[in-house]
């Protein structure tokens, strides 16, 4: 471990989604989802009290009635208290990168 994290975690995990019949604002359509992501977080002393943190990063991709989407998002927290154990104050800032991909359908 880090000699200046007093505690620490590391996530990783998948989500996975399928709506056969999913229905938007331009139609109806199969649509498989993929979650891939990763979160840090910790905390650590500093001076009366303790710095905290969670970093977490993710992509995404799938389709929507054979159009493809891809998407991608960065979250950092930091604030004070233990993130482990502890309620805690925090700011947070979200860097949604999200692109959206379609390719024609020949017919």
């Amino acid at each position: 471990m880090l000699s200046f994290v007093s505690t620490a975690a590391v996530d990783l995990y998948y989500i996975g989604f399928f709506d056969a019949a999913a229905t938007y604002n331009n139609g109806t359509g199969r649509e498989p989802r993929h979650t891939v992501g990763t979160r840090f977080l910790g905390s650590r002393p500093i001076g009366p009290g303790m710095l905290g943190w969670n970093y977490e990063g993710m992509l995404q991709f799938g389709s929507f009635d054979s159009q493809r989407r891809n998407g991608s998002i960065l979250a950092l927290e930091r604030g004070s208290g233990n993130w482990l154990h502890d309620r805690h104050f925090c700011q947070t800032a979200a860097f949604p990168a999200s692109q959206h991909n379609q390719r024609k359908q020949e017919r």
